[in-house]
């Protein structure tokens, strides 16, 4: 976990996630128990990102944003770039 990775960095994954900081570790344990690439915004040393970085690094990352914070769905409708499925 010292690197940045949450678990599981199997190219062969299911889904990939980035977990922003409300979600729980023991979600981000169960889903990389389920065979799914998690990196989680604390492991990254991200905890005071801004939510805008936070989808960009989705984004760049290629990976699914798991939330619990409704500004994200205003960045995703709002937003002309690619922004991540949240």
């Amino acid at each position: 976990m010292g690197n940045g990775r949450a678990y599981h960095t199997d190219k062969e994954c299911l889904m990939r996630f980035l977990a922003d900081m409300p979600i729980s570790r023991s979600t981000i344990e169960y889903l990389c128990l389920q065979g799914h690439d998690v990196l989680s915004l604390s492991d990254l040393g991200l905890e005071q990102a801004k939510d805008i970085e936070i989808a960009h690094l989705a984004v760049r990352e290629k990976r699914i944003l798991l939330t619990i914070d409704m500004d994200f769905a205003s960045i995703t409708a709002i937003s002309k770039s690619a922004t991540p499925p949240v």
